[in-house]
């Protein structure tokens, strides 16, 4: 496929277009700017009502029609990768809306596997689908290279609670960080399996003890710079 020639204007006009089409005309005005963005293809920037793209990282017309979507949708959602983009998405899908999903769209995890909700089959099912690919590329190559693969065990995962930088934070925060980047929980916070919910039970009391132990050392410093 060919990439033609993009503007501004054009930006607009597909932006107009793809309002009055999925969301009825609902969304606010947008200005669309062409930038170069790095690793990034797109991004939006809701409270300054901006959209940018990188035309030029984009590889082709569908493309960048596909990332202006993925970026309204955070227009109309006001949110990063969380269960109000996996919905709108979920609903642009059922429309046949031009739009394709990829390893960006889960947000910073590393796991895709059980990541979205079961509320949203067509884009769970992309999400498998990109897992098992994940999987199978991991396993041809450290096969071709021989590779000895460690094997994290559910006691690994669940003493990754107590490490220092976790345990300076709250649990909801802390189940985010170890949790969803882990696949361990659905962008929800919601376990994505038995096993995952059991390794979560253990790595609440693991992370309770470690914060408690936390907060009186951070307590004891204060009284004792206080003090000189």
């Amino acid at each position: 496929m060919q990439k033609t020639q993009w503007n501004e204007r054009r930006l607009e006009r597909l932006f107009e277009r793809y309002n009055q089409k999925f969301w009825r005309g609902q969304l606010p005005r947008y200005r669309l700017r062409i930038a170069t963005l790095g690793e990034r293809l797109g991004q939006c920037d809701w409270k300054k009502k901006l959209i940018e793209i990188d035309i030029e990282a984009n590889t082709n017309d569908r493309q960048i029609r596909c990332t202006l979507l993925h970026e309204m949708v955070h227009a109309a959602t006001r949110t990063g990768h969380g269960v109000k983009f996996f919905a709108q998405i979920e609903r642009l899908m059922r429309r046949g809306a031009l739009i394709t999903i990829e390893t960006g769209d889960a947000g910073g995890v590393k796991f895709y596997g059980g990541l979205v909700p079961r509320r949203f089959p067509l884009l769970r099912k992309k999400m498998e689908r990109l897992e098992r690919l994940r999987v199978n590329a991991i396993k041809r190559i450290t096969a071709k290279k021989k590779v000895h693969v460690t094997v994290i065990s559910d006691d690994e995962l669940a003493a990754g609670f107590k490490d220092v930088e976790i345990a300076e934070l709250p649990w909801k925060t802390a189940l985010r960080v170890v949790g969803y980047v882990y696949g361990l929980t659905d962008d929800t916070g919601r376990p994505t399996s038995a096993r995952a919910r059991r390794i979560l039970a253990r790595g609440e009391k693991i992370h309770r003890s470690a914060r408690r132990y936390h907060l009186e050392y951070e307590r004891l410093r204060a009284r004792f710079e206080k003090r000189f």
